[in-house]
């Protein structure tokens, strides 16, 4: 828990650009890649990201966790398969979201099998590993429900999960979708009808035991009040804290409305419950596009205490005249009553939402958001990706960056000063006089898929992760995995640029939704999942014919007999030892070349804690 409370941040600001390719095995599934911040443990004591993203080793389809170190060296490299003693006639093994929990210091990945006629087409797997990335246990979540015509268990594809700290006895939380007869939860699939039922779920993983909770299924009527059980996405799942008795859960995502002329446009939804997953509220807005298409998708929302509110950020589209665009809105009052109340009602009273309009140049085309950031210089900086073109076979896009300010004056005042309309643009050249090489993606229906290909690295570093993007055309006819860093500046060595975008408004229309819970579900669940720990050599590239900033020499501790020395320092650092309990034992400041005496304390594990990075010590 005291690494947890006390994080390492990086000391160094360093800029990299790695392009990551299998030297045996290919990647598969490309748009298919998640990731999750590294914390400092015993095993591994540095900060970094972990990659995980399908690949396919042997005609097999596998999953590869990739360790990358904060200064952009690959560390290792692991791939894990389902057993086929399990009996599933395929193994396609799909991450789709990660988290960790803090206080329990684990991580979770989840994500979806297609399992042929073994058990379903669909099924949900999740996998806990402990601090120094060791399987705890891989296990299949199974689903049987009787809301559907047909009652033996259904596809289930989890979409989300974040951890649970107030929730008493939980670690994570889930969400996703439950579908009739092993169908794809794609809105569009392979140019077939879409699935024509569809549930979300959400249910919880308790600590120690790893059982899963009784799940909450929820079914949505919208409109008119005709029941809408085909196209919604649940995209994000959050933790509500449970200040006050009002804790629970909030999942936000999008619906589609029915009946015409409304058929093709989708809405925001958000849906709250408590810990024992009964509503609490659900809200929907729309659009109000005067007769034009538009639809809404939630990227990502993120609670911060100080405000008492949820930031959200999503993108808007338009179809008839292709004007697509990021948007920004907030919950106010989270904490203190159990109704969502979104700050667009009442914006500059009218119900409307602030947009920044991409440009057609340089590149045109579907926006996407990733994770919102921490607070930087009064914004929240978002991580995002534009795809190119406006049809529904986009096969190109680019990493983007992006900032919003979500205080209440600068909402107000959208667009007369308060945002940053810059986008940041992170395209790759390869080689000296090739054209601009972007980064391969997959078709418009990733637009209903939370985009989990980035995670935010703390704001005081001044750092963020922009990398899995999709694949990179390396040239040679060979793949890439692309993992990007970029500093505060928006600065990367391997090209950058940025344009302003058109801020704008957008009305939008109240309450449309309608949200039921739906018993009936019970759940099966199966450990079955084989981890391969075996090393996998993952080449290196940087971007070609560039060059790097200049490396800061990190912070390093020397222990010698429990006298400490830090090399690499060279001016004056404010300094705490903390105790293995967490406990402050002293604070004072450190200059270059000072020592710290620790052998005079008890024999034990301590945390040395400078302004941006916290050592592990043993005296």
């Amino acid at each position: 828990m005291c690494i947890a409370l006390f994080s390492s941040l990086s000391s160094s600001a360093q800029n990299f650009a790695k392009l990551l390719k299998q030297p045996i095995a290919n990647f598969v599934y490309t748009d298919a890649v998640v990731m999750e911040k590294f914390r400092p443990s015993g095993a591994y004591p540095f900060e970094g990201t972990l990659v995980f993203q399908p690949v396919q080793w042997g005609g097999v389809n596998e999953m590869q966790m990739l360790l990358i170190r904060e200064d952009g060296v690959k560390f290792f490299s692991r791939r894990l398969e389902i057993s086929a003693s399990n009996g599933f006639t395929s193994t396609d093994f799909i991450p789709i979201a990660a988290s960790y929990n803090e206080v329990e210091d684990l991580y979770c990945v989840t994500g979806v099998v297609q399992s042929g006629t073994a058990w379903n087409d669909y099924t949900t797997w999740v996998g806990i590993l402990d601090e120094d990335l060791n399987p705890i246990l891989w296990q299949i979540l199974e689903i049987q429900t009787t809301t559907f015509s047909l009652t033996q268990p259904n596809s289930t594809f989890v979409t989300d999960v974040c951890p649970v700290y107030d929730g008493q006895g939980f670690c994570f939380a889930f969400t996703g979708l439950l579908l009739e007869s092993g169908q794809n939860a794609s809105p569009i699939y392979k140019n077939f009808t879409p699935p024509d039922d569809k549930r979300i779920f959400i249910t919880a993983l308790t600590s120690g035991t790893y059982f899963f909770t009784p799940i909450g299924e929820y079914s949505f009527a919208v409109g008119l009040g005709t029941a809408v059980d085909k196209e919604y996405f649940p995209s994000r799942i959050i933790e509500i804290p449970n200040t006050g008795g009002n804790g629970g859960y909030l999942v936000a995502g999008n619906v589609k409305f029915e009946p015409a002329p409304n058929a093709n446009q989708l809405a925001a939804f958000y849906l709250r419950t408590d810990y024992q997953l009964n509503i609490l509220d659900a809200q929907s807005r729309k659009l109000n596009t005067n007769g034009l298409i538009g639809s809404l998708f939630i990227g990502d929302i993120k609670y911060d205490p100080v405000p008492d509110e949820v930031y959200v950020a999503g993108s808007i589209h338009r179809l008839e005249d292709a004007v697509h665009s990021f948007f920004a809105d907030k919950l106010e009052n989270v904490v203190n009553t159990t109704s969502i109340n979104l700050f667009s009602d009442t914006w500059n009273g009218t119900p409307q939402l602030g947009a920044l309009e991409v440009p057609v140049n340089p590149l045109f085309g579907w926006t996407k958001v990733g994770r919102i950031d921490e607070v930087n210089d009064g914004y929240n900086v978002i991580t995002s990706a534009i795809y190119e073109n406006g049809n529904y076979t986009n096969t190109q896009k680019l990493p983007t960056l992006f900032e919003i300010r979500y205080d209440d004056n600068s909402l107000n005042n959208w667009t007369s000063g308060g945002q940053n309309p810059s986008i940041h643009y992170y395209p790759r050249l390869y080689g000296t006089n090739a054209p601009v090489q972007y980064f391969s993606g997959i078709d418009y229906t990733s637009q209903w898929y939370p985009n989990h290909s980035s995670h935010p690295l703390d704001a005081v570093a001044g750092e963020y992760i922009l990398g899995g993007f999709g694949i990179y055309p390396s040239g040679s006819g060979v793949d890439h995995l692309a993992v990007l860093k970029t500093d505060n500046t928006y600065d990367n060595d391997c090209s950058h640029f940025n344009i302003d975008c058109n801020q704008v408004f957008f009305p939008t229309e109240d309450n449309l939704l309608q949200a039921s819970v739906i018993p009936g579900a019970s759940i099966f669940q199966f450990q079955i999942i084989v981890v391969d720990n075996s090393t996998v050599t993952v080449d290196e590239y940087d971007c070609l014919n560039h060059s790097f900033k200049g490396i800061v020499p990190e912070m390093k501790l020397v222990n010698q007999s429990g006298i400490i020395q830090v090399k690499n320092m060279n001016n004056t650092m404010h300094y705490e030892l903390i105790s293995s309990q967490g406990a402050r034992i002293k604070e004072g400041d450190l200059y270059p070349e000072e020592k710290i005496n620790l052998s005079e304390l008890p024999r034990g594990i301590y945390f040395i804690k400078f302004d941006k990075q916290v050592f592990k010590v043993q005296n």
